[in-house]
């Protein structure tokens, strides 16, 4: 599906795929609710469509800084009920901590460096995004940093 021009009918990955439909419609499903398929449906026909969306690396990406920005709050309330005396968990989780918020950070700058437009192609991709993530990113309290703290390949636009 990844690299299909057409999106794709559930008979259609069967036969490609050769296996039953009950396995392809069962991992649809798992797909659908993972976030790395989207159904669809063509005017005047009723069966449903199903294709990756353009910007699956960006989905993929953010749902696992959301499961990031999980540990890093477990953490935190892992912390706050420790005893004084537990010194090397107290020091495991403000490592845990501090890496996250490392992440987090250095995400923020590698969003605001794929926003800025490059070409048509960026502009739309930017479009895209903007579409399909819009709000799923309100978790993360991160703070935005300099572009200077981006890896030389982002910030020269290659």
């Amino acid at each position: 599906m990844l690299i299909a021009e057409e999106p794709q009918t559930l008979n259609d990955l069967a036969s490609t795929l050769q296996v039953s439909k009950a396995t392809i419609s069962l991992t649809l499903r798992q797909a659908l609710q993972a976030e790395l398929v989207d159904k669809i449906s063509k005017p005047g026909d009723r069966r449903d469509y199903y294709v990756v969306p353009d910007d699956i690396w960006i989905r993929t990406t953010l749902s696992q800084l959301r499961l990031l920005t999980r540990w890093k709050a477990l953490a935190a309330h892992g912390i706050e009920g420790l005893p004084k005396t537990s010194v090397r968990a107290h020091m495991r989780l403000a490592k845990m901590i501090e890496f996250f918020d490392m992440v987090e950070s250095r995400f923020a700058d590698w969003e605001l460096e794929w926003d800025r437009p490059r070409d048509s192609v960026g502009a739309e991709f930017a479009i895209l995004r903007y579409r399909s993530v819009k709000g799923k990113f309100s978790d993360i309290s991160a703070p935005m940093g300099p572009a200077s703290l981006l890896p030389s390949v982002v910030s020269s636009g290659c």
